[in-house]
């Protein structure tokens, strides 16, 4: 849980899911409320603020790894 009005800055060498589960946040500037859902891509970073009740996320750390490129569209 982050404390209200807490600032995260983290990098995420191999990605991460993050998924809001109780309160509000911000990150990167955009609103996060309960059950907004976020992809950091592989050399992403988090930089979030918690709302000022505080939030509780889930983090998933390291599974995009071994994501590779999407395939180019064939047309």
């Amino acid at each position: 849980a982050w404390a209200p009005g807490a600032r995260i800055e983290r990098t995420m060498p191999g990605g991460a899911e993050l998924l809001v589960l109780h309160g509000t946040c911000t990150e990167h500037g955009e609103a996060m409320q309960r059950l907004s859902w976020l992809r950091i891509p592989v050399g992403g970073a988090l930089s979030a603020v918690a709302g000022a009740e505080g939030t509780e996320v889930w983090i998933k750390t390291g599974a995009l790894r071994f994501a590779g490129p999407l395939p180019e569209s064939a047309g």
